[in-house]
């Protein structure tokens, strides 16, 4: 099987949580293994040989529940080898809801998974689309759509575009041209904006491209149409070939890619201010999981800070109704977690930070899809969704296309908080902060690292190995020396509001009013 790419598994550990800590830059890396796909143990692969490094760390000095939960998070993505033809890992990746179907699929690879644990390596032929008509949900090893139950293999095309997403955040975090022109990368980019092209009908009316048929995030609703969370991952999709044309001076996309990007329709509701979820969305319809609520963070899609607020609202609840299913998926609350510290709203990201811990099953604190117990046991898309509340919701990270940026806000109940092994542009750092300050070490770097500095308060640092700089507790930006990144510069601007975010008005009773529609055809069907 060819091998395509690079892929690292970022990997929290909680050694010293609540007692005697220790050293954690001196812990051991993870061992690197030579495995297929989707093997949360690869640190890297390059051409195929796999090499180490180090693990991501998370130090917090907090009470039970939460750091316990570090370690039962993280122990299960270190499965066992791969066994048969159809291999399983110990952890499964995700289910669809029924037990059927979670006996079914546990250990094979969902591709939505790049979005909650990490880029995988995978042979091209497993990730590409089956002509144009669907693409992959369920992959055993031999890369056959294998997903027993209908709709989800052809509908939640939403899982290609995720791929995308995790090939362009591994590109803003290594600038990895090699993994384009030498290990089928730019093949990969291509193919997948191909297929989102044949999937936008062109509507003349309305000079807009739309996405029909489809099933997004949310499984409540397997067959609709514009999908907001579908189609904004799609233009990620159909827009990464550029972004790839930025790094490669020898290459041009096709244009037609970022036109169809540009005009597809993403459905808002001017009136209430939000995102309905697909076109013809009924406000405050029960959902399954978080799907609108993504656009703001992994997808980070511009929007306001007022948009962001009532999206997390109007998902939540209305009038005393949950609209959000509240025994949906683990990995839900996570992303609550992180939208809400977002917006400076620390008391409700502890609310969802409690209520993500549910789906940790006692004694052995063993993640299952809900809280209930039910679905799939050793959820690791649950798994991950709390671990990236912690990294990217307190430690604020960020991925950009030219910069790495952080905003700390220390959990509940601590006082501390050390992060240790984020790698970045070929170095790796360490951050500890507390309520006043925080400390940033580039500990090692590989010899073709550039040079990079940080910038926190408005005030420019250089960070040389082994030279840890201190300054205030405030956000900051990592990039590479002598680069002026404007739109990354805003991000210095904000700082989180110290008022309450207020829920908007206009809460209407569920089931009730449709959205405004943005394009023009029949209903959507159901």
């Amino acid at each position: 099987m060819k091998i395509l790419g690079k892929a690292y598994a970022p990997q929290i550990g909680t050694d010293g949580i609540g007692g005697g800590t220790r050293d954690l830059a001196s812990a051991d890396p993870v061992q690197p293994c030579e495995l297929p796909i989707g093997c949360s143990r690869i640190p890297q692969i390059a051409g195929g040989k796999p090499t180490s490094k180090p693990r991501y760390h998370a130090l917090c000095d907090g009470p039970e529940p939460p750091r316990s939960c570090f370690s039962s998070a993280l122990e299960p993505s270190l499965g066992p080898e791969p066994q048969g033809p159809c291999w399983q890992q110990r952890p499964a990746v995700g289910a669809a809801g029924s037990p059927g179907l979670a006996e079914t699929t546990a250990g094979i690879g969902i591709l939505s998974m790049d979005n909650w644990s990490a880029p995988w390596a995978a042979g091209l032929d497993q990730l590409r689309p089956s002509g144009t008509t669907h693409g992959h949900w369920l992959l055993p090893l031999p890369g056959y759509e294998v997903c027993p139950a209908p709709l989800y293999g052809t509908n939640e095309l939403h899982i290609n575009g995720d791929i995308a997403f995790a090939v362009q955040q591994y590109l803003h975090l290594t600038g990895d041209t090699q993994f384009l022109t030498k290990e089928g990368g730019m093949e990969l980019v291509e193919g997948l904006a191909r297929f989102w092209a044949s999937k936008a009908q062109y509507e003349s009316q309305t000079d807009t491209y739309s996405i029909l048929d489809v099933m997004g995030p949310d499984e409540y609703h397997k067959t609709v149409n514009n999908s907001v969370y579908t189609n904004s991952i799609a233009q990620i999709s159909l827009r990464l070939p550029a972004m790839a044309a930025n790094m490669l001076t020898t290459y041009k996309p096709n244009p037609e890619w970022a036109q169809i990007a540009d005009k597809l329709v993403i459905v808002f509701n001017k009136k209430r201010n939000y995102h309905p979820e697909f076109e013809g969305y009924m406000f405050a319809n029960r959902v399954k999981q978080a799907d609108v609520i993504l656009l703001g963070y992994p997808l980070m899609v511009n929007m306001s800070h007022t948009v962001r607020e009532n999206d997390l609202w109007y998902y939540d609840t209305v009038d005393g109704y949950h609209v959000t299913d509240i025994n949906g998926p683990a990995m839900t609350w996570s992303m609550y977690v992180i939208g809400w510290l977002e917006l400076g709203n620390t008391s409700m990201a502890a609310t969802q930070l409690k209520k993500s811990l549910q789906n940790v099953q006692q004694p052995f604190k063993i993640w299952t899809e809900e809280a209930t117990s039910f679905g799939v046991v050793n959820f690791i898309t649950g798994m991950g969704g709390f671990l990236q509340s912690i990294i990217y919701g307190y430690g604020g990270f960020r991925i950009k296309p030219n910069s790495l940026t952080f905003n700390f806000t220390i959990p509940p109940s601590s006082s501390q908080f050390n992060i240790t092994g984020i790698y970045y542009q070929g170095s790796k750092l360490n951050f500890k902060v507390n309520q006043a300050l925080v400390l940033v070490n580039r500990t090692s770097a590989i010899p073709s690292a550039p040079e990079l500095e940080v910038l926190v308060g408005g005030e420019s640092f250089s960070l040389k190995i082994g030279q840890p700089i201190t300054t205030q507790r405030a956000p900051g930006i990592i990039q590479r020396s002598a680069i002026v990144l404007s739109s990354d510069h805003e991000y210095l601007k904000f700082r989180p509001r110290k008022t309450k975010p207020v829920r908007p008005k206009g809460y209407g009773t569920p089931n009730k009013e449709p959205v405004i529609k943005v394009s023009k055809r029949n209903k959507p069907r159901n």
